[in-house]
């Protein structure tokens, strides 16, 4: 598969819960992870997921002194990635 098809299918899935939720694809970015020695191994896809839940004042980024998480938020995306 595709580093496109799985994005694509990585995207359907994750409609398939919270679809208001799902922004779409980012621009390029040159975020620091290393993935590339596993897009050689294994087909996957790199997602930015949010945790932050503004209604609940979970709204400080990550590397702040008062960041916080909305687990719900994260269980959601791990759902829809295990799924994938």
């Amino acid at each position: 598969m595709s580093i496109t098809e799985q994005t694509d299918k990585m995207m359907a899935d994750a409609g398939t819960l919270h679809e208001e939720q799902v922004v779409g694809l980012s621009p390029p970015s040159l975020a620091g992870e290393d993935f590339g020695w596993h897009l050689d191994r294994a087909p996957e896809a790199f997602a930015f997921i949010g945790c932050g839940n503004a209604a609940r004042g979970i709204t400080h980024a990550i590397h702040l002194p008062r960041f916080d998480l909305w687990m719900r938020a994260i269980l959601c995306k791990m759902h829809a990635f295990w799924r994938n």
